[in-house]
């Protein structure tokens, strides 16, 4: 076999070689690529997750019904649900209490529908009654007061609170679920 042969053969095998060397190289390179993507989609996703969560504050003189977002994303609150015993409130908490008509709430939260959006570290007060505002321009004596905020902690046992709620990329969040007690 003359020498231009051989040379010409070993010149087609070390280019094929190169050839698939080069592939192997592209796909690993792509596999890495294609993970560092997945990872930054995941650190993104949690840069901007929220996380809902329904607080009762019980306090002597004070009693606060609170969503609060402990993620670090707004939270695009889609749906709440408010019930007890098969009883659903339409668009406020305070529905569920049989509490004397004149009483003065300190705050409560009406939902009209639509979106809600609620930041890192936000809050929404559901409803709150203080004995402060109950006993402000003698409503409510001291005692009378005292009872109303404590007929509202035995009332809140069993309410159901459920959220439904998405990120700012409108990825849906699981849906939270609270049953209020004492």
């Amino acid at each position: 076999m003359p020498l231009e042969s051989v040379a010409s053969i070993m010149t087609i095998v070390i280019a094929v070689a190169s050839l698939i060397f080069s592939i192997s190289v592209e796909k690993r390179s792509n596999k890495r690529l294609e993970l560092q993507i997945e990872r930054e989609e995941k650190i993104a996703r949690a840069n901007i997750q929220p996380f809902i969560s329904i607080l009762h504050s019980k306090y002597d003189n004070s009693q606060t019904i609170a969503l609060r977002n402990h993620g670090i994303g707004t939270a695009i609150i889609t749906d709440i649900s408010m019930a007890k015993n098969g009883q659903k409130a339409k668009k406020r908490i305070i529905e569920l209490y049989k509490l004397p008509k004149n009483v003065v709430w300190r705050k409560f939260r009406t939902f009209r529908g639509g979106r809600i959006f609620l930041s890192a570290g936000g809050e929404i007060i559901l409803a709150k009654i203080t004995s402060e505002v109950l006993t402000k321009d003698k409503i409510f004596s001291q005692e009378e007061a005292s009872e109303i905020i404590r007929s509202f902690q035995r009332q809140s046992e069993g309410i159901t609170i459920e959220v439904t709620y998405e990120d700012m990329l409108g990825n849906r969040q699981k849906v939270h679920k609270r049953v209020l007690h004492d």
